[in-house]
């Protein structure tokens, strides 16, 4: 952990409501696309100019944008900097992906990453790549469940000792065909976890309707637009005031009525940011310890793949400090108001107001 990122963590687990949304708004050092850049290009030993070539004159405008951190890089760009750079270490490229674009790891009942990794480990480069992801592109479909496998042995765990004995570009495309039944683009581990989150969240709804209602629980009984009322009522009205970067990075991929369906039916891809909100939602009431609640909550984003929680990231930053304001932890400090946040919704709803900078009967009685 670098000083900045142990610098922030402190913060995250030491800050009331005021110092973190000061915190936040005036001397937060956000991770960016330029300071992990620069890292790698370090690292390894090359300059801008040496970098640029190796990726391609078309790409020149791209590396002069992603180094002076003027725009966000997809996950596919990441990966064609990797090829670029010729890391073939599966750990350090999802280090870098998850740093630059805050992407997830690679997924080995992915063929499209199975390729991608395949590649990185030979050198083959990028457009390489993207011409065996193309002949394969039958595979792109959701993943079903197996049928003919032990408890002791995951699908993943299978793919992954079979994809590591692979040395030629033959061998992998036996190996892709042969597997054709098991892979797929959905990560069953992300959604079984996500599926339990939903559910709690849909009993609360539930439980606060007629014991009739109650009765008859189900998830069909609640609706998507009940689900999504939810996370709205976590961000408050912003009017007239425009998206900065603060608000850019805490919004984004917030569940909504067009996106959550399909991802409850494994029709698209889990954000990162779901995961997290539904915990939020549906460990609001748990008064556990600070760290004992992020370890779980980083144990199940480890689970699926995706990126730990960040303490440089504006949207985690403010995860990290609202556990910490509703857990047992922050009622033993002697600055402990026992008039502030006990439920974590309460305290993010409220912090996020005071980052926006927006006024209410709680900041004005202030």
């Amino acid at each position: 952990m670098g000083m900045l990122t142990e610098y922030a963590a402190d913060r995250a687990a030491t800050y009331n409501i005021s110092e973190a949304s000061e915190y936040v708004r005036k001397d937060f050092k956000a991770r960016n696309t330029a300071e992990e850049l620069k890292k790698l290009l370090e690292k390894k030993g090359i300059g801008k100019d040496s970098f640029k070539k190796s990726l391609g004159s078309a790409n020149a405008v791209n590396v002069d944008n992603w180094l002076n951190g003027n725009v966000r890089i997809s996950r596919e760009s990441a990966i064609k900097i990797l090829s670029a750079l010729e890391i073939t270490e599966k750990e350090e490229a999802e280090e870098f992906l998850r740093y630059s674009c805050f992407e997830d790891g690679f997924y080995e009942r992915s063929y499209k990453d199975l390729i991608y990794l395949f590649c990185l480990k030979n050198k083959l480069g990028f457009q390489k790549a993207q011409e065996i992801i193309k002949k394969y592109n039958y595979l792109d479909k959701p993943n079903e469940d197996a049928k003919d496998f032990s408890p002791e042995t995951t699908l993943t765990q299978f793919l992954k000792k079979g994809f590591e004995e692979l040395e030629t570009e033959e061998e992998l495309g036996f190996f892709l065909g042969d597997n054709k039944d098991i892979l797929g683009n959905y990560n069953r581990t992300a959604y079984t976890i996500f599926i339990d989150l939903y559910d709690m969240v849909v009993f609360d709804i539930q439980y606060f309707k007629s014991e009739e209602e109650r009765e008859k629980f189900a998830r069909k009984e609640v609706s998507i637009g009940d689900i999504c009322a939810k996370f709205r009522d976590l961000f408050p009205e912003r009017g007239n005031t425009e998206l900065n970067l603060i608000s850019q990075m805490v919004e984004q991929d917030v569940p909504n009525r067009e996106r959550l369906p399909a991802v409850v039916k494994k029709e698209a891809k889990l954000p990162r940011k779901y995961l997290i909100l539904f915990f939020l939602l549906a460990r609001e009431c748990e008064g556990d310890d600070y760290d004992d609640r992020i370890n779980e909550l980083n144990a199940s984003l480890s689970d699926c793949g995706m990126p730990l929680l960040d303490s440089r990231n504006y949207f985690d930053w403010i995860i990290m400090n609202t556990i910490y304001a509703s857990s047992s932890a922050s009622s033993s400090e002697e600055s402990y108001d026992v008039n502030e946040y006990f439920g974590m919704v309460d305290r993010f709803k409220e912090i996020i107001e005071k980052i926006y900078g927006i006024k209410t009967e709680k900041t004005e009685a202030e």
